[in-house]
């Protein structure tokens, strides 16, 4: 989900806590009457336009056959707060494609992160990002499976990105209310954005069908994608086999946001106690394609993200 920054009343609205602006409203009722009465509309306009908008594409100059690859800010306990982004870049590395980072809210024509620029053309999204890769440098991180094992890393990708993804985003952004790893990831943004970017959530969840469950429900579908997953990793090192392919940078995405960045009380420690298989998995990809971990988690850019 992208975030309007940028936006020319966001003065007005540099608050930070919702105490603070009922504190506000209280006192000068009849400003924050006129404030909202142009901050909403403003913003449904923003948002409304987010699928249409043109990139900005970098400024930087790098070699022919460099990835120029935008997400979101860094961190707090994992490259990105979205499982997209960790997924594409653990894709680069394993294809040993050279990259560079921009990390901004400078979202694609599709209103998405992450994207990338590659020989002068954007490409948006994650999976077309890494298609188009493969097709232009002739890569192929699956050359060892056969059509049937291949049919089954498609449908563990599809079960993570359009499955378990609607857990993850429900709990951050709608049951979670105060917003505690979104508020660590976009800590200078203030709670009427969030708010705003809740309500998105919640519409396109009801939309999509997992916002109509209960708390309890979804959790039991997450603890099933979960379990899912341990099933069929087994004793092997990878999901598909003792050697990493491409599935493997989407269920390392969706898994390391379980075990270093969900911090609430929902979800926290839920794959340690309860997959310790896909503990070690996530542990095991993390050593083999992160070894600057914990560099760019604190924001500092490596020279494995090409900075």
């Amino acid at each position: 989900m992208a975030l309007p920054w940028g936006w020319p009343g966001a003065a007005m609205l540099s608050m930070t806590t919702a105490e603070d602006i009922l504190s506000s409203l209280q006192e000068s009722p009849g400003k924050w009457l006129v404030t909202l009465g142009v901050a909403v509309p403003a913003f449904y306009c923003l948002y409304s336009r987010l699928k249409t908008r043109s990139p900005h594409k970098s400024s930087r100059t790098v070699p022919p056959g460099t990835v120029i690859l935008h997400q979101f800010p860094r961190g707090p306990f994992a490259p990105s707060v979205s499982p997209f982004p960790v997924k594409l870049e653990t894709y680069l590395r394993l294809a040993k494609i050279p990259y560079v980072t921009e990390t901004d809210l400078n979202v694609s024509s599709k209103g998405k992160m992450p994207w990338m620029e590659f020989n002068g053309e954007a490409v948006a999204d994650s999976h077309q990002c890494i298609s188009h890769l493969n097709r232009k440098l002739g890569i192929d991180l699956n050359k060892g499976l056969d059509p049937a094992q291949r049919a089954v890393a498609r449908t563990i990708q599809m079960m993570c990105e359009d499955h378990l993804y609607w857990c993850v985003a429900i709990f951050r952004w709608v049951l979670d209310r105060e917003k505690k790893v979104i508020r660590k990831a976009f800590s200078q943004v203030n709670s009427l954005i969030l708010w705003l970017i809740s309500r998105k959530v919640r519409e396109a969840s009801l939309a999509q069908g997992m916002g109509r469950h209960s708390k309890e429900e979804i959790k039991e579908f997450l603890v099933g994608d979960l379990q899912a997953l341990a099933d069929y990793l087994g004793d092997k090192k990878f999901m598909m086999s003792d050697e990493v392919t491409e599935v493997d940078c989407c269920v390392f995405s969706f898994v390391c946001q379980f075990v270093y960045q969900q911090k609430d009380e929902d979800l926290q420690g839920l794959v340690e106690e309860r997959f310790p298989s896909l503990y070690k998995y996530c542990e095991r990809v993390k050593e083999l394609v992160w070894p600057d971990w914990d560099d760019i988690c604190a924001g500092r850019e490596t020279r494995l993200s090409g900075n």
